[in-house]
């Protein structure tokens, strides 16, 4: 094998063997999708209060977040083909454990929590396999495929458990494609780069000294803060209290997620063809502009102003999705030097992780206390930093070499 290219006369071979790498992204995404379905019905099964139910969804996250803070030394500790298959594994298991809290519904904060670990573990390593195996003119593709197969998998996911009444089920069907695709990845080969840098034990203080990390941090924290996780998971809550009825507020919803996956797909090809640059600049500023559209919207009121803000929110999700979206698995690795790029991207996933947490939890109280209007302006702030960051401080990293 040779680094940096498409492994020789082996293309179709790589490109087969990457495509099932990242089909982890559709595991996450089916996850996602299927989620919000699957607590609702473990609270009616249950009968736990909102505590506990709050308790069960969180406890995933908690996984995840414990997952990024490991995740960059194993990385290079055992490779990154090894950790995704890791990663597989516990979210199988996690899975089953889910499964079985049908029957035993102390075995869901078990199998919640593993299944947080495994998916922590696919968000970095799948991203890092993806880019370091890639050639440099083709990594947006092989990169950009992980996050397509994921918001494929999030609408695939809700689509699947419309009026499905048993938990189990949702549980059960990314934990499937789990183990099948552990199953296919077995004979997949071992990313040459953790190899060599395995032996390197790079210490964290290199982490500190090198010169994208920054870069890499603030693209962390800004991409959740600028708004996809309120747009995405409270769309039908916020066009409800806009006005709109059930119906409606729902059809925002799935032209939402669908224009999410039809936009990621051109920037799969457009990122190795204009740049991620040029990207995270249009897209960044096309959100603040839809944002601060939204925010004057909600804040006219009545329903002209709701389908007005709807219409908003449907140009940001496509900016985003052809911007950041696909572009934050890009510019992060690329920003960051080989001995350190697992850790670092481990440090910028922590941070991102952080953010969501903080944005989805404060979204709906900010709306309370200051409208609708107030929760988008904010949203709107934080994309146009996105904006300035990409403009002053992202170098075109089309090309690179890794």
């Amino acid at each position: 094998m040779q680094r940096g290219t498409d492994r020789g006369g082996s293309i179709g071979r790589w490109r087969l063997q990457a495509g099932c790498a990242a089909w982890t992204g559709a595991v996450c995404g089916l996850d996602s999708g299927v989620f919000a379905t699957a607590v609702s019905l473990v609270g009616e099964v249950t009968g736990w209060a909102d505590l506990a139910i709050s308790t069960f969804a969180g406890i995933g996250f908690f996984g995840t977040f414990l997952a990024t803070i490991c995740g960059g030394k194993l990385a290079d500790g055992i490779g990154r083909k090894r950790l995704i298959l890791f990663g597989l594994a516990l979210y199988f298991f996690g899975a089953l454990g889910l499964v079985a809290g049908a029957a035993v519904p102390a075995l869901l904060f078990v199998g919640r929590l593993l299944s947080g670990v495994g998916l922590g573990f696919l968000y970095l390593a799948t991203p890092l396999y993806l880019a370091e195996m890639a050639a440099a003119k083709s990594r947006g593709r092989r990169v950009g495929l992980f996050q397509f197969l994921l918001v494929m998998g999030i609408l695939l996911g809700a689509v699947c458990v419309l009026g499905c009444r048993q938990a189990w089920i949702c549980f059960a069907l990314p934990g499937a494609l789990s183990a099948g695709l552990a199953l296919l990845l077995v004979r997949l080969p071992e990313d040459e780069h953790a190899e060599s840098w395995r032996m390197a034990r790079v210490p964290m203080s290199a982490l500190l000294k090198s010169r994208g990390v920054g870069l890499a941090l603030a693209i962390g924290v800004l991409v959740p803060l600028s708004g996809i996780g309120p747009v995405l998971d409270y769309s039908v809550t916020l066009f409800k209290r806009a006005g709109l009825d059930g119906l409606g507020a729902n059809g925002v919803d799935v032209l939402i997620k669908g224009v999410n996956l039809a936009m990621t797909f051109p920037a799969l090809f457009l990122a190795d063809r204009i740049g991620r640059r040029t990207l995270m600049i249009a897209g960044s500023l096309v959100m603040t502009i839809a944002l601060a559209v939204t925010s004057f919207s909600f804040w006219s009121g009545g329903t002209v102003g709701a389908l007005l803000a709807a219409f908003g929110c449907v140009v940001y999700i496509a900016a985003f999705a052809i911007g950041p979206g696909v572009c934050m698995w890009l510019v992060i690795p690329e920003s960051l030097s080989g001995t350190v790029r697992a850790t670092g991207m481990s440090v910028a996933l922590l941070v991102d992780y952080a953010a969501v947490t903080a944005i989805i939890t404060g979204f709906l109280p900010l709306t309370t206390a200051f409208g609708l209007a107030g929760g988008d302006m904010l949203l709107a702030f934080f994309s146009a930093m996105l904006f300035f960051v990409s403009v002053f401080g992202l170098k075109e990293t089309k090309g690179k070499e890794l």
